[in-house]
């Protein structure tokens, strides 16, 4: 479910999907009932009995919300999106918890089809919670949205844990980690200036780094005539990783809390992962710590039900619960800017199945594969994906570097979802339904305009200009312009993805007839002007655009157009017409 960017579309774009901006001092949801207003410093909060309504930030107080408050949760949220108003109740009940707990930490809502600016400020294009720290955004929140979920969350970042460790003990620090777990050592004088950097960097610590539930904290005192600064370490535990000297990495540098979290979350990220984790997951971390992308090996695999005997004679390379040292360790100094991991096949869940190797890959498929994953910075899409499955290729280092260096320098062509091959890819009325697999061979067909229009199905808008839609295809059939060249078709973005930017739903797009390595420089895109709602466009309006710029179509003209716009400005139209098409 996705909102609109504004900064994407026109101004007259912006009136059709954006409602009119809250106007006056900051608008507090309250209960139908009295309520009593409790008061924090400039921020208020409406409480009506037990039940905490959250306050909904405009532009004019987003700012000193966040600033006011050290510690603040966001969230972006549409009245029509059902999955954020489900959200809304449990972190209403999360924030009740952590007030009468005494935590500090504020929660509070943004309504992003109303806050524009705020929404393309933060880059908002669907549902979303923010985590803010000192005014700062530190971290998207992607967990379980329960109460309990949210409160322990926000409990454990404002007040980390610090378990106690004996000074004798703590070489035995790291015994008790799980296979999963990360362990972060002080040895610090009690109440010296690295002791109190250490403390302050804890919550740091766990708003940069992804699997922070897995990491544990421990504190081990110096004897009193140990020198504050020479004797002091801060060390980082790690058991997933298997290289000589890896496990374990004292920190260096200057004793201050950014370069501590900075340090850790770097850290979290093994040369080689063991498993496909969450962390590999949330681009806007590996982007902040500056790496572009994930590099996933799955190596090939076998159900043990199927053939036991079989399973326990293959070597325990065969499984990604492996060691990393397995893997080609040049393939990580080739790439610096990628992480690389391996995934268990048999255990991937089927959201992380998906993302690896998209929606076409049978379930049943367990070949050894490649799969990279490219961080996107801009539009809805978060990541594009590139798979090598070829053994013949994946049976030596050089054909898997080769695909490496083909997709670092964008000679490789990306796998998007796609839904499954359709039986009547043409409906009744003329319309093409394209999937993520066919739109690049379709659109790309020289001797064929393609006018797509592409849609999601929890999108209001989209849903009230589709019998429209549907009507202009049935017109262009009518007229025989099918038949000239002319491909009226739409995309369902719920089931499908393709090299589009997509920045707001519904997106029209016009791809033109034209050698095929000219088809994305010369597409156009259709906007709508002088209408109050996308289901008040008219087809004339559409058939106009496609006389305009339709390369099948030169020549063709239209009476009707002609007699409405006049003789003397449909010539003017029709001499663009020309001039675009000879450019």
């Amino acid at each position: 479910l996705h909102f609109l960017r504004p900064t994407a579309v026109s101004a007259a774009m912006t009136t059709l999907f954006l409602r009119t901006p809250v106007r006056g001092p900051l608008l507090l949801l309250a209960w139908p009932l009295l309520v009593d207003i409790l008061s924090e410093g400039k921020d208020e909060v409406v409480v009506t009995g037990n039940q905490i309504s959250l306050p909904g930030l405009d532009e004019n107080h987003f700012e000193s919300f966040i600033a006011n408050n050290e510690r603040v949760l966001i969230q972006w949220y549409a009245p029509w999106c059902g999955q954020c108003m489900t959200t809304m109740p449990e972190l209403e009940k999360a924030f009740e918890e952590l007030r009468k707990d005494g935590y500090k930490t504020r929660v509070a809502k943004v309504d992003a089809t109303v806050e524009t600016n705020l929404a393309s400020k933060y880059d908002i294009a669907g549902p979303a919670i923010h985590y803010f720290v000192q005014g700062e955004k530190a971290a998207d929140y992607t967990g379980n949205q329960a109460a309990n979920d949210f409160a322990k969350y926000l409990k454990r970042r404002e007040l980390p844990e610090v378990d106690d460790v004996n000074i004798s003990a703590a070489g035995t620090f790291a015994d008790d980690l799980g296979h999963d777990e990360f362990g972060i050592l002080a040895r610090v004088k009690k109440s010296s200036v690295r002791h109190k950097a250490f403390l302050e960097s804890l919550a740091w610590i766990l708003d940069v780094v992804v699997d922070s539930d897995d990491v544990n904290f421990g504190i081990a005192f110096l004897p009193k005539n140990a020198d504050a600064k020479k004797d002091a370490t801060l060390e980082f535990y790690r058991p997933e990783v298997d290289f000589p000297g890896a496990t374990r990495v004292v920190f260096e540098g200057a004793w201050a809390k950014k370069n501590i979290a900075r340090w850790a979350a770097r850290l979290s990220f093994p040369e080689f992962g063991r498993r496909f984790t969450r962390k590999y997951q949330q681009f806007g971390s590996l982007l902040q710590l500056g790496y572009t992308g994930v590099v996933v090996l799955c190596p090939e695999q076998q159900d043990p039900e199927d053939d036991e005997d079989d399973a326990v004679a293959e070597d325990a390379g065969s499984n990604s619960t492996a060691s990393p040292a397995a893997v080609p360790r040049p393939f990580a100094q080739n790439f610096p800017l990628w992480k690389f991991t391996q995934c268990d096949q048999l255990t991937l869940k089927e959201a992380d199945r998906e993302m690896l190797f998209g929606n076409t890959r049978e379930r049943s498929t367990t070949g050894a594969s490649v799969s990279v994953l490219l961080a996107e910075t801009s539009g809805m899409r978060k990541y594009r994906r590139y798979v090598l499955e070829s053994s013949d290729t994946l049976r030596s280092m050089g054909g898997t570097d080769q695909f490496l260096a083909q997709v670092q320098q964008g000679k490789a062509y990306p796998r998007f979802k796609s839904q499954a091959v359709l039986a009547k890819p043409v409906d009744s009325n003329g319309m093409h339904i394209l999937t993520g697999a066919t739109f690049a061979e379709q659109v790309r067909d020289p001797s064929r305009d393609y006018f797509v229009d592409f849609w999601h199905p929890r999108c209001q808008h989209c849903t009230e200009v589709s019998p429209v839609w549907d009507k202009f295809a049935k017109e262009i059939k009518l007229r025989g312009w099918d038949t000239k060249g002319l491909v009226v078709a739409k995309m369902d973005l719920s089931e499908n993805d393709c090299e589009e930017d997509i920045n707001s739903y519904p997106k029209f797009v016009l791809y033109p007839a034209v050698p095929r390595e000219q088809t994305m420089k010369k597409r156009q895109t259709w906007t709508p002007s002088h209408i109050e709602k996308l289901s008040d466009t008219k087809i004339e309006t559409w058939i106009e655009f496609v006389l305009s710029n339709a390369r099948t179509l030169q020549g063709v003209e239209d009476a009707a157009l002609d007699a409405e716009l006049g003789a003397s400005e449909w010539k003017k139209r029709r001499q663009r017409r020309r001039s675009a098409k000879s450019g």
